[in-house]
């Protein structure tokens, strides 16, 4: 139906998250904690200065 043969797509699925991806959900975990912490008042220029403060530099 996609052109993907049932093993390819099984050896995907099983595959282990990349460096950059494992970086992100830990990135997203801390975000949603920031935000869940502030009441779910701050917005993105807050919770950036939060990391910041953090030591995590990131851009938005």
């Amino acid at each position: 139906m996609l052109g993907v043969s049932e093993a390819g797509y099984y050896a995907w699925v099983v595959r282990p998250l990349s460096a950059r991806a494992q970086a992100d959900e830990a990135l997203l975990r801390c975000i949603r904690t920031i935000h869940l912490g502030s009441r779910q008042t701050y917005g993105s220029p807050r919770v950036q200065a939060e990391l910041r403060d953090e030591g995590q530099a990131h851009s938005r």
